[in-house]
């Protein structure tokens, strides 16, 4: 668990230039002055708010839709630094992409929140009911595909959230696109008065993920009560975990086939109590009604069909030379192995207990585990300032400001192979770029000894099977810059007796972001294992050799055993990749609301209002992934805009009254919905709600209602031309 503890002291450095700052934290108060104590003949009058996926003002949280919310309470109970982990207690939303596991090469380290399963790009996030510039990079090969807008909930710190509400499917009328599954709204501390620091650090029970936080905020009012100003802090720095740091992956557990007992026959030893499955009690498969199961839990789990430093294999056949897996070797028996181990000397090669795919318990085989991350690194650091201004008595103005900068590692990911799992690759080029590769028993590489083994056994030439940590590890990392800036003014009027309440607004955010990786060249990589010797007896490449191109550059890379090959040849072979992206999101509104007439349960309320929004994005790959010099397919720019104009309008109406008293019709309201979201490239489209929240009795509210969403195309899959994945 992530402890934090509250320290009772004024903020140091800037905040402390801020003077007669209270020492003490304190809890935000609230604007409004408490009411006098009402008699008992006269009704009182609560507080008026909007809540999330209306503009109505109402009293209360009271939605046609269900809702739930995150409290600041909860935030700090739980000791949260990262609104994720805050969102996803929320009964069906989740982490739809997030710095746990294999990461994004273009994005790694986002959180973006889903709900339902529903996809992440179905989910609008608000920060005060207004929008946020997504982090996603108009590719598809970014963090949730490019399919969205996603807004990263790494960019708000914690320490500046109030509340958290959270609409479930609903908010398209209100918002416009993106609101499919629902909307997470994050209410912001804008009214908090006196200062507040937090420190926190904590690690897990197993002594890792090391991580701690500072933040601060201070808010204060000024100009004798008319303007209020609310600054915040946070730093954020979490240590990434692998596989490999857990029981459960150091076990290497896994569920495999069961063996059937026709093909156990071929190990006349092996037994299910000494083939490595845990549960010793369940016998081989003997066919679909038997009752037994078709797979089982494995301990040790090992992929025998490959080594990091290079398992040597026959040059022809397959992989297996039975039904139970069994790697092929060499000899009658085709069981004889040998693999290099990270000295370049050739040994023998345990297989383990096989299992079907090439896969086994135990053995010298290739444990995946050792390139698996659990959590990436993540640093965070983040500045947040709200403030309002009360020009006149019904006009305010108002700001927020914001600036994110992160850094995310995936700390480790599945390499480069040449393995025969993936098929045979040739020296020239050609085959599978990613299987296994057959060489000459007479490779200059190869040292005598090996040589004489190879001989010993008959062996001309074999293929190496082999995952290649030491040459590109493939791990990605992202830099981030999110800068945000809101600008308005709200306030009321009354027209007769009825009482109007206006904002306009205009939002503004961008995002500029740096993907760091590492690749292999491929064209290098087929010059620098075609090699031959000079007339001194050095190594050198041959581009004599087909598929070889001339390079002076070349440096011959030496495969037979993990980190066996030179500096010069890995940094000949390999690449630092950086690709760039931007995003910029423009948003200006203006809406009104209020009673327009009586009706017997109450004043019938409307909202109506005006949207425009622009979305611009551009993803720009290096040199490397855009020609696809490495072995994945090009990567494309993209680049694009678009524009949106949207009006809306909401009616809120209450039918009965409940003085009336009518058995079974306590409260009776309807609620109708409208939005027309006019799209510069992707036309137009309507957005609804209608529905009902009745009440037969106090305290028990049946809801009902029918919504038309819409998500609107994303810019890379607006300006991305067709291309394969793969």
């Amino acid at each position: 668990l992530f402890a934090r503890s509250r320290l009772s002291v004024a903020l140091g450095s800037a905040l402390m230039l801020v003077a007669a700052a209270p020492a003490m934290a304190q809890q935000a108060a609230t604007q409004e002055q408490k009411a006098e104590p009402a008699s008992s003949k006269t009704p009182v009058q609560l507080d008026r708010m909007t809540v999330t996926g209306s503009r109505i003002y109402r009293a209360g949280f009271d939605t046609l839709e269900p809702a739930a919310v995150v409290s600041r309470e909860s935030i700090e109970n739980y000791g949260d630094t990262n609104l994720i982990d805050a969102l996803t207690r929320i009964p069906g939303v989740s982490a739809g992409v997030s710095s746990r596991g294999d990461q994004a090469g273009f994005g790694a380290g986002v959180n973006f929140a889903s709900k339902f399963g529903l996809g992440s790009n179905r989910l609008l996030t608000l920060v005060n009911g207004r929008r946020f510039v997504t982090s996603t990079p108009p590719t598809i090969f970014g963090a949730g595909g490019g399919s969205g807008i996603q807004v990263d909930m790494n960019a708000i710190p914690s320490v500046m959230v109030q509340r958290i509400e959270s609409l479930s499917v609903g908010g398209a009328p209100t918002y416009g696109s993106d609101a499919i599954s629902g909307v997470n709204n994050i209410i912001l501390r804008d009214r908090f008065e006196g200062a507040e620091v937090e420190l926190g650090y904590g690690r897990t029970s197993k002594n890792d993920n090391e991580r701690y936080s500072w933040s601060a905020i201070f808010g204060t009012d000024f100009a004798d009560g008319r303007g209020h100003i609310v600054v915040a802090a946070e730093l954020d720095n979490a240590d990434g975990v692998n596989a490999l740091q857990r029981d459960f992956y150091r076990q290497g557990y896994s569920l495999q086939a069961n063996p059937t007992a026709a093909n156990a026959t071929a190990q006349p030893l092996r037994r299910p109590t000494n083939d490595g499955r845990i549960d010793g009690s369940i016998p081989f498969n003997t066919g679909p009604r038997d009752g037994i199961p078709d797979q089982v839990w494995i301990r040790n789990r090992r992929i025998a069909s490959m080594t990091f430093g290079g398992l040597v294999m026959p040059a022809t056949g397959s992989y297996t030379r039975n039904g139970l897996g069994d790697i092929l070797g060499f000899g009658p028996n085709k069981d004889k192995l040998w693999q290099f181990n990270n000295e370049g000397k050739l040994v023998e090669f345990n297989p383990g207990t096989s299992y079907a795919g090439g896969n086994a318990s135990g053995g010298d085989g290739l444990n995946l585990f050792e390139t698996v991350p659990l959590i990436a690194d993540l640093e965070r650091r983040s500045v947040f300032s709200t403030g309002s201004f009360d020009f006149t008595d019904n006009v305010r103005g108002f700001f927020e400001l914001s600036r994110y900068e992160a850094t995310a590692r995936e700390t480790l990911d599945q390499n480069v192979y040449n393995a025969v799992s993936f098929g045979n690759a040739r020296l020239d080029g050609g085959g599978t770029a990613s299987g296994a590769l057959t060489f000459s028993a007479s490779n200059p590489f190869l040292s005598a000894e090996t040589r004489k083994i190879l001989a010993d056994n008959g062996i001309t030439s074999f293929r190496l099977s082999r995952s290649s940590r030491d040459l590109s590890m493939n791990n990605a990392s992202t830099e981030t810059r999110l800068t945000r800036a809101v600008l308005g003014l709200n306030g009321f009027f009354e027209v007769g007796k009825r009482s109007f309440n206006w904002e306009a607004s205009v939002t503004h955010g961008r995002g500029d972001f740096d993907y760091l990786g590492t690749g292999l060249i491929q064209q290098n990589f087929i010059n620098a294992i075609n090699v031959t010797t000079d007339a001194s007896g050095r190594i050198i490449c041959d581009a004599t050799r087909p598929g070889t191109t001339a390079d002076a550059n070349c440096r011959p890379l030496n495969l037979f055993g993990e980190n066996q090959a030179s500096r010069e040849a890995l940094d000949y072979v390999s690449t630092r990749t950086v690709a760039k992206a931007q995003t910029r999101q423009t948003v200006i509104n203006a809406s009104v609301s209020g009673g327009l007439f009586d009706l017997p349960g109450g004043e019938l309320s409307a909202a109506a209002g005006f949207e425009h929004r622009r979305e611009e994005g551009s993803f720009t790959p290096s040199e490397y992934q855009r020609l696809g010099q490495g072995r994945s397919v090009p990567t494309q720019a993209a680049e694009g805009k678009y524009h949106t104009n949207e009006v809306f309008a909401e009616v809120l109406a209450p039918l009965f009254n409940p003085d009336w008293d009518i058995p079974g019709l306590h409260r009776l309201d309807l609620t109708a919905k409208f939005r027309r979201v006019d799209n510069s490239v992707a036309g137009a489209f309507n957005a609804f709600t209608y529905g009902i929240q009745y009440e037969p009795i106090v305290g028990l509210q049946l809801r009902g209602n029918k919504t038309q969403s819409l998500r609107a195309p994303s810019i890379a899959e607006l300006y991305t031309t067709q291309q394969p994945a793969y």
